[in-house]
Parts: C-alpha cells; structure tokens; sequence
C-alpha cells in the first residue's frame, strides 16, 4: 500500500482515513454550534479496534466554538501512536437540537450529521527533506440538511475536526531506535509507564468575547459573583501505607466524606466538578509496592478505597515514593483540570542525601523523584507533602530540605504536622488554596510568563510588581496555618523572617546541584513574611501538642504571589535536569484583528488560511527572527467558501519557517476583508481589518509527550462583521481561519536530528 495518507468519505457524516505506517496521528474537535454534537473515532489496526468519542453538551444558551472533550478523560485532543502496520481512523459525526440527546444517545439515536467536507494541507514535496512530513485534512460538518450556503454563511458550519498525520523517522525523541509496535490510540498506559512519559494538554488560548477564557480571582478568593466555577478540581491522594501512618489513613477514612464536601462548598464546585484519587504505597519488599484507585466524583467510593488500605510494615527508602508519584503523574487527569497531588508520608531513612545514609551516592531515587516532580510543573501539577513525624526536623533535616525543593517547584507546600488530627483541614485548606491561586494564574499566567521566558524580565521584580496590584485590589486567598509542631514552634514564627532555601542545601544534596538557580528564583524570591505551616524551625526538640490547623481568608502574601509566578512559568516551560527553563510556543490575546505567536529556538511552523466567505480576505504573516524579518499574504478572492488560501506572491498554499537554532521566532497574524473590489495585499488597511479573533490551541495530549511527536495548532477564526451586522443564529467567528500548526525539533520527526 502507499506510505502516504489518504482519506474518503462516504455515508453522509462519515471520513475513512488510511494510516500508513510509522505515522503519529492526532485528531480535536470544535463544536461551532450550541445544540449537542459528538464525533466518533474507530481505530482499527493489527492488534484489534479501539473506540472513543468527542463530545460537546453545551450548559447555556450559544455556546459555541468550544473544544469538544474525550468522555474518558476530558482531553481535548485524541492521540493515536505509529505502528508497524496499517491502520484505518473512522470518523463519525452525530448532532441533536434536541437537549435531552447527547453523549451515547446521539449514536443509539443514529443521528448523525447531513454530510462533512473534507479539505487538506501538507509539507510541500520540494521540502520533505529538510521539513518534518505532515498531513492535516480539515472535516467541516453540515448538521442539518436544510441548511443553505450564502455569501455571508458557509454551508458546513457546525463542526469543524482537525486530523493531523506526522511521519516518523524510526527514532525516539533522542535519536535511539523507537518500536512502533503499539495499539494505536489513547488506550497506552502500559507503554506510558515503560519510557516514564510526561503528560500534556489542551484548552482555548484566548479570545475576545464572553465566552473566552480568563475568569479572574475575586476579592473574597471565591467564584466571582458567587456563580458555580467552571473549572473542575482533581486531587489525587498519595498515602504510605507504613505501620506508623495507621492515624492518618485513619483520619483519612473517617473524615473524606466532609472533606469532598467541604472544598467542592469552599471553591464553589459545579456538581462532579470534584474528582479525588488515591493511591497507597509501601516499601520494597512488601505485599504491593503501589496500590492505585482511580478518580471518583463519589466520596463514598473514595471512603470505600481508603477502608481498603492496611498499614503494615516499615519501607524505609524513597523508591516506592518514586513509583506511587510515578502513577499519580500518569493517571487520568482532566485536561481542563486544576490539578494538586498530596503525598502523605514519613521521612525515608535513605536515598536523599542524609549524612547518615551510606546509599546516596549509589542511590538514584532522589533524582527520580525530581524528575517526576519537573514533569508535573510542567503539567500544572501541584504537589503538596505532608510528612507526618515530629522526628522529620530533629533527624533528618537535609530531608526536610529536600522536600521543600520538590513542592516549591510545583508551586506546592509542605505542610508538616506531628499528629493526624489537622490532616482533613490541610488537604481541604491546600485544595481551596490552589483552586483561588490558579483563578489569578489563570487570568495573568500567559503575561508572566511571557514577560520571564522570551523578555528575560526578573521573577522577584514580578512577585513584588503583582503583590502590589493583588494587595490594592483587596484579593483574599484562603490561607493554612499550623501550629504548633513543636514545643520549640509556639513562638510566632508566622510573621518571623526565615530564608525559604537554607544555605546547605546544595552541598548537603550533591545531585541537587544543577538545580541550584531554579530553586533559587522559586523558593527565595524574596525573604519574607511565611506561614507557620510552611516550614519547621532548623532544630527541634521534642514533639509539643497535637497540630492545630486554621483556615481564614487573609490577604494575599507575597509568598503566595511567588507561587503565582512560579506555576506561570513552569506551566508554560520545560524545566531541564539542570534546572533551566524552556519556553514552549505562546500566544498573546487577540487585540482587534491581529495576534502574535512567540516561537521558542527549534520549532517548526507550518501555516495554512481558510477562507469559509465569498468575498475577499487576506491574512498578512509578519516573520522577524533577530533582524531577519518577512511579510507575506494568504488571500482569497469572491468565489466559492472553504477554500485554502494562497500566498499572494507564489500561490502556494501554504507558509513555512524553519526551525531557528539561534533565536526565538515571533509570528504576527492579522486578518482583512472587504466586500468591494479591493483583494490581496491592498486590503492592508484599517477600514478592512476584521472586527474580532478567538483562539483555540490543543498540544500533544496527556502520557504522550515521551512517545509522541511533541506538537502545538492553533486555530485562530476571524469574525469580520461587528456585532450589529450578524445573521441571527450564526456562529461567530465564522468568517475566515487560520491553521498554525507547530512541531519541535526532535530526531523523531526530523532526519537530519538523527
């Protein structure tokens, strides 16, 4: 057979695509309408036939251009792995104006779509041998079959699917032989869990009307105006399982049911919007090293896999840690998800650097776990430890050390208590914490991180710029304090002055090295005011009275900002075993008709128009790489909708850049249009600009990354009417898209790498 994608339709709402093998594909989906849709995917290959769903159930009136959601997992995007062998993707699209339809209904119902139209772009023949070998087909759905196409409405306007094909080179991200014998699809946990895979995600990256992103935190740390968050919370609970945590499983299992209820009342949860997750753990050389239960919206459930936990045994080393944090990074997290992991454990006697332990220099758990723990910043992951021994800072103190390195950063805590009576309000303190501090990341992340990674502006310089901001507009975050831990602690160490990274923790932890910088900039931002609860004094005699734990609402501290800016940048980043910083595409909010891409060093670009109007339209690309810069045009001109626009100077259609080795790339997008006789480059001009933009962006979805083409799209649609001049019950944003379609650098998708 070929060794090149090809695609057929046939049955009204359905597309048959061939793929060959050593192809990576991946396929999104965006509801353009607000009635329930669903698109079906079937991928048959050698080993048997998978089945998943993209759904959209929009919950208010004129929700549209929305990612659609895998069922399973709330992904936004669908992967399926190369193979040895051929495969064959079956997509179906099924829709209903009636409410009551959706989800499996839809398909029980056969209410699938009138008819999907299918346009293609791909890396030009002449480059395959310097570019990554790419194949994107564009499905657009005609739902109902009354409908009619106009100058000013396209006739497949319901849906749009994304199906995006990569070649492969044989060859891992590192240049060693990859085996391609996998089954294809999302269903690859056991592979994830061999090659130690990093989670990605997907979700809308900016827009310019209500019903974009970017809800911003209030003053009183909840919901603005009290309304129902739509953000949903995942906390996986990772709990050792050792004889001497019995009290703490124990609390565990008695108070989870008001825990669900607490933080889901706290944070203003939507109905299941709370899942929690639980995983236990023991040492080596016991009956089970982890012990996995997945996430639940039913806390009797949860109260059910917590009753099942034994404490039995010692486990003295950190290896089990590292293999229960190892599960919790691959389970199935919402991709829209805030995200916190809470690891509830005693100090491990070996493996982290303690003068005592006679292991560390054979030992590579500790560096295990920081791997792990990178992996999860970069994710949005936040971890929280609660090490549950009064002995923890009396003899073991480069652990303490350490376990500060590995949640700051997260951008989590540690929360240390002596007793298991304040265990329910940390988890239930720290999950509200989170929730109230991702509502401010949510809002200014992209900006931070922005101003850090491609301007070099300094992260203490912003802790103290956006403390001021949060502080003049009376922003409140619900806030832990412990105490006492220790007899010693009583004193008001709360408003005390305590250097967050002491001075020998660099040399008590050899391996720790290399992340010197990147835990300087996280943890010693400033030295400043911190809570109880996030530290221990240096020395510690013997243990005082059972913890107390408090909760109250408090103004944001300068601590807390600093977590801010840290999980910006670390959800925007790769954070290397030396503890730099690699920026990952961004891209700015749309300002009128124009929006700008920041293309990090070693990235490929490949860009495509699509004109969906009969009249005429341009789309201006502005390239500048240090002082290198090019401008052209992709236009279109009065005719027919759908159409791939074309480059006015060589009437391709298509636009490339290479990777740049020496610079970052900043792509500028605008988008024109005009009615009279006024087409290409002439329609440069502020008269022609388009009202609006809204961006979508999807990336290599969760537990692939490792084993995948590591990918960004993103789809920018042009509205060029003002609001006033819109058809009724049109979707907006119909008017014209752009396909930005980015893909690093790596040996598996570039020859020249291996």
């Amino acid at each position: 057979m070929s060794n090149y994608p090809t695609f057929s339709t046939y049955n009204g709402g359905t597309v048959m695509v061939t793929i060959p093998p050593g192809w990576f594909t991946y396929v999104s989906g965006l509801a353009r309408n607000s009635f329930n849709q669903m698109i079906r995917l079937r991928v048959t290959n050698h080993i048997g036939t998978n089945t998943e769903h993209l759904f959209h159930s929009p919950k208010k009136p004129m929700e549209t251009n929305e990612m659609m959601k895998l069922r399973r997992t709330h992904q936004d995007s669908y992967s399926i792995c190369a193979t040895t062998e051929a495969q064959h993707l079956e997509l179906t699209s099924y829709y209903s104006t009636d409410p009551n339809i959706k989800g499996h209904l839809l398909e029980k119902n056969n209410a699938v779509v009138s008819s999907v139209a299918v346009l293609q772009t791909e890396t030009p023949k002449h480059l395959l041998d310097r570019y990554p070998y790419y194949v994107t087909y564009l499905v657009f759905v005609q739902a109902s079959p009354d409908q009619e196409e106009t100058e000013y409405t396209p006739l497949y306007n319901d849906a749009v699917c994304t199906i995006n094909l990569i070649k492969g080179t044989g060859f891992d991200h590192d240049g060693f032989p990859m085996d391609y014998d996998g089954s294809g699809g999302n269903e690859t946990t056991d592979k994830v869990a061999s090659n130690g895979s990093t989670t990605g995600s997907g979700n809308i990256a900016g827009g310019a009307t209500s019903r974009g992103t970017n809800s911003g935190a209030t003053t009183d740390g909840g919901s603005p105006g009290g309304r129902l968050s739509n953000t949903p919370l995942d906390v996986m609970l990772v709990q050792k399982c050792t004889s001497n945590q019995q009290p703490y499983i124990k609390a565990l299992t008695d108070n989870i049911i008001d825990i669900n209820t607490q933080i889901a009342s706290g944070a203003n949860l939507a109905p299941d919007a709370l899942r929690l997750g639980l995983i236990g753990f023991r040492g080596t050389g016991d009956e089970y090293i982890t012990k996995p239960f997945p996430f639940t919206t039913d806390a009797s459930v949860m109260r059910s896999n917590l009753s099942s936990l034994v404490a039995t045994g010692s486990g003295n080393g950190p290896e089990a840690a590292v293999k229960a944090l190892d599960e919790a990074l691959l389970s199935e997290w919402r991709i829209d998800a805030t995200k916190m992991v809470i690891l509830i454990t005693d100090p491990p006697r070996h493996g982290i650097g303690e003068s005592s332990d006679s292991s560390i220099r054979g030992s590579s758990a500790g560096e295990e776990l920081l791997k792990i723990v990178r992996r999860m910043a970069e994710l949005g992951i936040t971890l929280h430890l609660i090490p549950c021994e009064p002995s923890l800072n009396i003899s073991y103190s480069s652990t303490y050390d350490f376990y500060k390195a590995m949640t700051k950063i997260t951008g989590g805590l540690v929360l240390p208590l002596a007793s298991a009576n304040g265990l329910a309000d940390c988890i239930i303190g720290a999950s509200l914490e989170r929730v109230e501090l991702g509502a401010l990341t949510t809002k200014d992340g992209k900006m931070i991180a922005r101003r850090v990674l491609f301007k070099n502006e300094n992260p203490e310089a912003l802790t103290e710029e956006y403390h001021a901001r949060y502080t003049a507009a009376d922003v409140t975050i619900t806030t832990l304090e412990i105490k006492p831990v220790h007899a010693e602690q009583i004193e008001e160490v709360r408003y005390g002055e305590i250097d967050d990274m002491p001075a020998g923790v660099v040399t008590a932890l050899p391996f720790l090295d290399a992340f010197a910088h990147l835990l300087i900039m996280l943890t010693d931002l400033v030295r400043m005011n911190v809570l109880g609860a996030r530290l221990l004094p240096e020395t510690a005699s013997k243990p005082g009275p059972p913890s107390s734990v408090v909760l109250s609402q408090r103004p944001i501290s300068k601590e807390q900002t600093g977590r801010i800016i840290a999980l910006a940048i670390t959800e925007n980043a790769e954070v290397l075993a030396s503890g730099k910083f690699i920026a990952r595409p961004t891209i700015e909010d749309p300002v009128k008709n124009s929006c700008r891409i920041n293309v990090p060093t070693g990235w490929y670009g490949f860009v495509s128009g699509l004109s969906r109007i009969k009249y005429n339209q341009a789309i201006k690309l502005c390239y500048s790489a240090n002082d290198h810069s090019n401008t052209e045009f992709l236009t279109s001109e009065r005719g027919q909708t759908d159409n791939i626009m074309r480059l006015k100077r060589t009437r391709q259609g298509f636009y490339i850049f290479a990777a740049s080795e020496e610079s970052s790339i900043i792509l500028d997008t605008s988008f024109f249009w005009s009615r009279d006789n006024v087409k290409g480059s002439t329609l440069d001009k502020p008269q022609y600009c388009s009202e609006k933009l809204k961006v979508i962006r999807t990336q290599t979805p969760m537990h692939s990354r490792a084993f995948f083409p590591d990918y960004i799209t993103y789809l920018i649609m042009a509205e060029d009417q003002p609001e006033a001049d819109q058809i009724p019950g049109v979707p907006e944003f119909n008017d014209c898209v752009c396909v930005v379609n980015l893909i690093k650098k790596t040996p598996m998708v570039d020859n020249d790498e291996v």
